[in-house]
């Protein structure tokens, strides 16, 4: 087998964890028909430098006789740490490195007094979800990731957020998560990602961060069309997508009515106490 070891993740690790974390999803994907999550190993790159550098987050990277073979990640910005991507070089899958790596960032979270850990994976993939249940992780929901639709015209009730209403949109995430997300929030302010709010009379009533790393929150179906609408315009290329938890019926017919196509079935898990969101929630490729 040779001799695995797992040292932090660096940033001059990362050329060679994102070819293997695009060479990993890719296979997975073509295997079940599904699009390519990164267009190439360049972007999977840049998407691992992004997490890296996010406050507080942890990279645990694996190496077998001396080369890289895996990574995975964990994001801790607020109380709730969410694990990913976690992925092993297809060539030297089925030796127990994934396990080790999710045995890594779990203790890493444990270390920092964290009980709240999440993630999302793909549905079809029976091995990893087979490996997160033996760690500890429930399944809580089935989640689509969904392409948004057509460009729609302008809605004037939808603008992008400044840091001044930070303290609006923490307070309304929090109530309908359950817990803060405050400081995710603030990370993507101030690094230039378009937060979408819908705002009516001087209130916010939701907010929404495109892409796979976003998330979102809408007191109403109707409001959460609205700003799932207006993603085409704002949204950077490559992220005109979000993730809608099945279970919302309502909700889910009527974005595939809007034109919003789904791509692939994932599924929320948690490990320690779960807070059931409502009324309208959009997770993150984390949580």
């Amino acid at each position: 087998m040779g001799n695995v070891e797992l040292l932090p993740a660096a940033p001059e690790h990362l050329p060679e964890l994102g070819r293997i974390c695009d060479d990993a999803f890719r296979q997975v994907a073509r295997s079940h028909g599904f699009e390519d999550d990164f267009p190439d190993a360049n972007v999977a790159t840049k998407v691992l430098q992004l997490i890296l550098g996010l406050p507080g987050s942890f990279g645990v990277a694996a190496s077998l006789d001396g080369r890289l073979v895996g990574s995975n990640f964990l994001l801790l910005t607020d109380s709730v740490a969410g694990v990913g991507p976690i992925t092993v070089d297809p060539v030297c899958q089925g030796r127990n490195i994934g396990r080790r790596l999710m045995e890594a960032v779990l203790q890493h979270a444990a270390a920092r007094g964290i009980t709240r850990v999440r993630l999302l994976q793909d549905a079809c993939n029976t091995t990893s979800l087979s490996l997160y249940a033996s760690l500890g992780f429930d399944v809580r929901e089935p989640v689509g990731l969904l392409k948004a639709g057509p460009v729609c015209p302008a809605d004037p009730t939808v603008r992008l957020a400044g840091t001044g209403d930070l303290p609006t949109l923490a307070n309304l995430g929090a109530r309908i998560y359950g817990v803060s997300r405050r400081k995710e929030l603030a990370a993507w302010l101030e690094r230039g990602f378009p937060v979408l709010v819908i705002e009516d009379h001087g209130r916010l009533h939701g907010y929404l961060v495109p892409g796979k790393l976003g998330h979102g929150v809408a007191e109403t179906e109707a409001l959460a069309l609205s700003l799932i609408a207006q993603i085409p315009r704002h949204a950077r290329p490559g992220t005109n997508f979000f993730f809608c938890p099945l279970r919302n019926t309502a909700l889910y017919r009527s974005l595939l009515k809007a034109g919003c196509r789904l791509t692939k079935i994932m599924t929320l898990m948690a490990r320690g106490p779960y807070e059931e969101p409502g009324p309208v929630w959009m997770p993150s490729i984390v949580f």
